[in-house]
């Protein structure tokens, strides 16, 4: 045979898996043994495997740590993958945000391996430009944005008494403009750049450095109104440079009355509908609307305020330079000192008496100090999900659900650990004992409400929700990009000053106190959607590593009005989820099986539905049959497995064989009384297909995407209406696009596709890979999903076991592992062939025995290569050497 570069040594003990790994769940002892090993890889010419290495670690034991990733990035950059560096440390950005190493490689990285201009490349350049005790960042940064084509492109700061910076390539610019405490002044750079100069940067005065007179307390440097890197600069105390129409700005009395703050940057359309909600609900308290114009660039939304502020209808502040957040929330406060406050979101939507229920929810009680209502998208109140972003409903729809919202009791409130900023209610005792928000903690917004609440529970006031009022929420229009940077900043920041908050937080949701309120509310809402005909899917149960299940979910479910979803705990108890995919119907209803059986039939019964497709029958309860058929709605059923007739499943037996699909039911009760049924709650074939015929027969059509499966489930129902459909792997087809080449690599690597944890073929795959490390042959399994035992696979070298990993990962990962083909090694007739759709996505052969819808779906011309179902895996080994010449013998 070909002699080639034998693959390094990989065995559990040569990477520093010990037995822990074998159970995939246990957690290393020392990371820093997995860093060196990969580190060791590595500097030996071995990145691949340094890289999969780390990414095992990553993916197993959940270890995320800046070492580690800088470490994997290296190796993909040395594996000639640039562009997965660069994703791997812009996610990593997210947990290590302040990280120099890691910043400065990603400079690297975007320097040495361009990229065409995208949001966070240009962000994290821009920012770098600022890093002034970092000249290389600044190097690269300033080379980046250049070819982006970006300008201005400079930096400034300012120590106290100097002001200082750089404009590129100054003597073919205008000069710039430089705004002090709201003044002009012009400014035309004249100093010499050595650092820009020995780069090949810049002209010969780039460069500008002054004493200032005073200590402003506003600075912006800019040129035709685009700052320099490090603009502007405001300091505590910053006053008032502008206001509403042509008078001062006045301080409010104490009178009774609220002051609703808006801060606002962007965004005219979604600033317009907030503020107009504000100004046409009906409330009986009185209010001021003070509207802070954060320095907007929109000349739109400028001209928008201005002609609100000229009607008298807001108060206009006005910032000198664009100041953040919480900047501007101070300076709103500030008019009112003896006032309650509400900061509200400029992307969010409000409706009828909606303050009047806030105020009303402050002074249930005397040391109430701040509330926050219902949203679609509220983190801790997000409703009906919490912690889940749901999109902003449609007007009508949210109106309906504030009016559902506010027929609860008056004295509906819950205590929460702390207020969510897109609309807290603030009473003005609260703030002037706590204090206001913290600036010069808090960078720019997102992070301040919820550093203020924990001061403020600090001092005994509490925290709470009102679900009295529903507020419409957007998102994230005025900070875009920036808001995953900032929020992780400032979280961590957080954190460090309070580090009790993450475990109360993690508490309160895993209470739920709000949860029954969101089911009444919901079952409420339920009403409104009646004369609408929607339909219901029923996906298959899913679980971590479950590809097929995930693959279904995701593609399945958009063609579906709601979802119905069943899910079992590791003590076998079944829960169902009853989920919206509209925006216009936000819905997620849990039910626990059996006790809830019946709301769960008369929530259905409301939703109207013109019909109802159901996916798998596997892991649903056996009782849910005559539930479907009573509801006497159309339904069609579509069969990826065999559990409507075995009770195991898959025709199998425990190991991997095919039972052959016996005709006689003996053959199959003798098969369960000895190995055991797979279905929880059903052990009797009889039973089982009693139900089942009952079940199929009822439904308008039974779909299988086999012939082969078609032709086995006629013979056993031959009353029911099963329908043949081809498999399409069309919907996958984005995915193929986006998929990098494969490398030319001169290692043969087989891909497994584990399409469900610990599948049948786990002793297959020990054999093949036992019987590669025997003939000291390159080439090797690599197992996507989790096996049996991971453990024993590595021990062979000739196998790599990478972890769970979601359905949409797999084409990048098949590309990154540079695989060759993929083997699916399941020995039973299979119905929906993930693998086969996998390798069609990814332009690879696949190698499967012909069996199930395998047997019409391999194509030989093409570079598959069918197995024989009965063959040994030394014989499947075989023939799929003889399509690989170069490595076999």
């Amino acid at each position: 045979m070909t002699r080639l570069t034998p693959l390094p040594l990989l065995s559990a003990e040569a990477i520093g898996l010990d037995d822990r790994d074998r159970t995939v769940g246990g957690e290393p002892s020392h990371t820093l043994d997995f860093v060196d090993t990969a580190a060791r890889l590595l500097r030996r010419d071995h990145p691949y495997y340094a890289w999969r290495l780390i990414d095992r670690v990553t993916r197993v034991y959940q270890l995320k740590s800046v070492d580690l990733t800088l470490l994997q990035a290296k190796a993909l950059e040395h594996c000639r993958q640039p562009n997965a560096a660069v994703e791997l440390l812009f996610n990593a950005r997210r947990r290590f945000p302040d990280n120099d190493t890691l910043i400065a490689y990603l400079l690297e990285l975007l320097e040495a391996h361009p990229q065409p201009p995208n949001p966070a490349s240009r962000q994290l350049a821009w920012a770098a430009l600022a890093r002034h005790d970092q000249p290389v960042d600044v190097l690269r940064a300033a080379r980046i944005l250049t070819r982006f084509g970006d300008a201005p492109i400079g930096a400034c700061r300012f120590d106290g008494e100097t002001l200082s910076g750089w404009l590129l390539n100054a003597e073919r610019q205008p000069p710039l403009s430089v705004v002090l405490d709201g003044i002009d002044y012009t400014l035309k750079p004249f100093l010499a750049t050595p650092l820009l100069n020995r780069n090949g940067l810049g002209g010969e005065r780039d460069g500008f450095s002054f004493k200032l007179p005073y200590r402003p307390r506003h600075i912006r440097v800019h040129l035709a109104n685009k700052d320099l890197a490090g603009s502007p600069l405001v300091f505590s105390g910053a006053s008032d440079v502008a206001s509403s129409g042509d008078a001062a700005l006045t301080i409010a009395k104490q009178d009774g009355a609220v002051d609703v703050i808006v801060p606002v940057y962007k965004g005219y359309a979604e600033t317009k509908a907030c503020l107009k909600s504000v100004l046409t609900a009906a409330n009986r308290t009185a209010y001021r609307l003070i509207v802070v114009d954060d320095a907007s660039p929109d000349p739109l939304l400028a001209s928008y305020l201005r002609k609100l502020a000229d009607q008298g209808r807001i108060t206009l502040v006005k910032q000198a330079v664009n100041a953040g957040f919480v900047q501007s929330v101070d300076r709103g406060l500030r008019l009112g000192p003896h006032r309650d406050a509400i900061l509200l979101n400029a992307d969010t939507v409000v409706h009828g008496d909606w303050l009047d229920r806030l105020r009303d929810a402050a002074y249930l009680a005397n040391d109430i100090g701040t509330v926050t209502p219902f949203s679609n998208n509220g983190e801790l109140v997000s409703y009906p999900t919490p912690m889940r972003a749901w999109a902003l409903p449609k007007p009508a729809v949210l109106q309906r659900l504030d009016r559902l919202c506010a027929e609860l009791p008056a004295d509906s409130i819950v205590d929460i650990p702390v207020g969510v900023g897109f609309c807290l209610y603030i009473k003005r005792q609260c703030l002037t004992e706590a204090g206001g928000f913290d600036s010069r903690m808090i960078e720019r917004g997102y992070g301040e409400d919820t550093e203020f609440c924990l001061r403020a529970e600090r001092r005994g006031w509490r925290n709470v929700c009102t679900p009295r009022v529903f507020v419409g929420h957007s998102g994230s229009v005025s900070f875009g990009t920036e808001k995953a940077d900032l929020a992780a900043k400032n979280v961590a920041k957080i954190y460090a000053r309070y580090p009790d908050h993450s475990d109360q937080y993690d508490r309160f949701l895993s209470e739920d106190p709000l949860r029954p309120i969101r089911l009444a509310l919901q079952r409420q809402f339920l009403s409104m959607l009646l004369g609408k005909r929607a339909e219901l899917a029923l996906l298959p149960t899913t679980q971590p590593g479950d590809l097929r299940g995930e693959w279904l979910a995701q593609g399945l479910s958009q063609t579906a009005t709601f979802t119905l979803q069943a899910s079992r705990a590791a003590d076998g108890a079944l829960s169902l989820s009853l989920q919206s995919t509209r925006t216009e119907t936000p819905l997620s209803l849990h039910y626990r099986w059996p006790d809830d059986e019946q709301p769960l039939w008369q929530d259905l019964s409301r939703l109207n539905l013109a019909r109802i497709d159901i996916y798998d029958l596997a892991d649903w309860p056996f009782q849910i049959g005559p539930g479907l058929i009573e509801l006497a709605i159309p339904y069609r059923i579509f069969l990826s497995d065999y559990a409507a007739y075995c009770p195991r499943i898959t025709l199998t037996r425990p190991n991997a064989a095919f039972c052959g699909d016996p005709p006689n039911i003996t053959a199959c009760v003798e098969c369960i009384d000895r190995y055991g049924s797979r279905l929880p709650d059903l052990n009797s074939p009889a039973d089982l297909r009693q139900g089942s015929r009952q079940l199929l027969a009822n439904a308008s059509g039974v779909y299988l995407a086999s012939r082969d499966g078609l032709n086995r489930f006629r013979r056993r129902f031959p009353e029911v209406r099963f329908r043949y459909r081809a498999p399409n792997w069309a919907s996958d087809r984005d995915a193929a696009e986006n998929t990098p080449p494969l490398p030319r690599d001169r290692h043969l690597r087989i891909a497994v596709i584990q399409a469900a944890p610990g599948g049948d073929d786990f002793e297959a795959l020990l054999k093949m890979s036992r019987l590669l490390a025997a003939r000291r042959l390159n080439a090797e399994l690599i197992v996507f999903g989790e096996s049996v035992n991971d453990g024993a696979l590595l021990a062979t070298g000739r196998a790599w076991a990478v972890g769970a990993l979601a359905y949409q990962e797999i084409p990048r990962m098949l590309a990154l592992h540079r695989c060759s083909l993929i083997l699916d090694a399941s020995r039973w007739p299979q119905i929906e062939p993930i693998a086969w759709r996998l390798a069609k996505t990814c332009g690879l052969p696949i190698a499967a025995p012909a069996i199930g819808t395998y047997a019409d779906l391999l194509d030989p011309t093409a570079g598959d290569i069918p197995l024989a179902p009965d063959a040994t895996v030394e014989n499947w080994l075989n023939a799929i050497l003889s399509a690989h010449p170069a490595i076999s013998p």
